[in-house]
């Protein structure tokens, strides 16, 4: 009895110096490691439909909030009526800048900074969208059909370009190799960069020709996008600070592999200033694009300029992975849009 009764006090004392109770030996066979990889295999199984199904809750999850959104803007919009007030709708079609899973991208600022009583905001961007997937049916229907409270729309938002641009396996397609250095920036952006500017630029000549149809006077208003920073960060969720040995990365990163495609650094380098510069030249090439189109439409289009918003520029702390800010500085990037649409209601 005096032994059963000090075995749990050894326990006690073990714990308190850091020192787990010697267990017994486990022997190590075929069939144990078998085991161990079928449990490994079943696990795998089971969190990869566990991931299937939380997929399909999003999608659903994104459809209620539509829904809601919709059913409060015709609310809203009926009660400004009655009391003679201004009420505005926007349709929104992007990427990840107005609708960010994994934060709160520019439209969510939008809607806050204007407040549901008093702007409707029907946004089908979606996360990974190329522009060539934007002038779908699905916006092309809203478009004519006007917001759901039966009034006009008063402005027509995009945000399209960026993943055509640094998509997946479509940035190394912009550089040359590198050849020891030396050169500007522009010297390792291929003249393939130049001609998928121009689609890029006619799919926008598409887009406003399609809203000067189907609305009276609205203009088509889009941003240019702000210097992403090669440093080869990758969406992994809410929190990219959080220490861990396995990083499970849902999406990119999109331009540190194509730089090291071509040459210019190892795996183990730092970020080197020249890629820095090279995206910076990048999209300072699409931005000079559109604003070639507001100056060539301008009562048909409006380029709302958020590039060189976030300083320092491609500063770390302003950027959760390579091409998605943070949530304060999504809002900083929304301050432009609101700004432009009060000026031109």
């Amino acid at each position: 009895m005096a032994q059963k009764r000090r075995a749990p006090q050894a326990r006690r004392k073990a714990a308190g110096r850091g020192k787990r109770p010697q267990r017994g030996k486990v022997a190590i066979t075929g069939p144990s490691f078998r085991h161990a990889a079928k449990q490994a295999d079943v696990l795998v199984r089971r969190t990869a439909q566990e991931y299937v199904d939380k997929a399909a809750e999003l999608e659903e999850a994104r459809l209620k909030r539509r829904d809601a959104e919709r059913d409060l803007g015709a609310y809203y919009a009926a009660e400004a009526k009655r009391a003679g007030k201004p009420f505005y709708n926007f349709l929104a079609q992007g990427d990840s800048w107005f609708d960010y899973t994994c934060g709160v991208a520019i439209i969510n600022w939008l809607q806050r900074a204007f407040g549901s009583e008093n702007a409707y905001f029907d946004n089908i961007a979606a996360s990974g969208r190329t522009l060539r997937q934007m002038l779908s049916s699905d916006f092309k229907d809203r478009l004519a059909a006007g917001p759901p409270n039966g009034q006009p729309w008063n402005g027509v938002l995009l945000s399209g370009g960026g993943n055509d641009l640094c998509g997946d396996h479509r940035f190394r397609d912009w550089l040359k190799p590198y050849d020891g250095g030396g050169h500007p920036p522009d010297y390792y952006i291929t003249t393939a960069f130049d001609h998928e500017l121009s689609i890029i630029q006619g799919i926008y000549e598409e887009a406003i020709d399609l809203v000067g149809k189907a609305t009276h006077g609205v203009r088509l208003l889009a941003h240019d996008y702000d210097f992403a920073i090669p440093d080869n960060r990758c969406v992994t969720g809410p929190n990219p600070h959080r220490i861990a040995e396995v990083r499970f990365c849902f999406a990119g990163p999109w331009l540190w592999p194509a730089f090291e495609n071509r040459g210019f650094h190892r795996a183990d380098d730092p970020v080197p200033q020249l890629t820095r510069d090279i995206v910076v030249a990048i999209l300072k090439r699409f931005a000079a694009m559109l604003d070639g189109l507001e100056r060539k439409y301008p009562e048909q289009f409006c380029l709302v300029r958020t590039q060189g918003t976030l300083t320092p520029i491609q500063a770390t702390k302003l950027w959760a992975n390579e091409l998605h800010p943070y949530d304060d500085s999504f809002k900083a990037l929304a301050q432009p849009f609101y700004d432009k649409l009060r000026s031109l209601l």
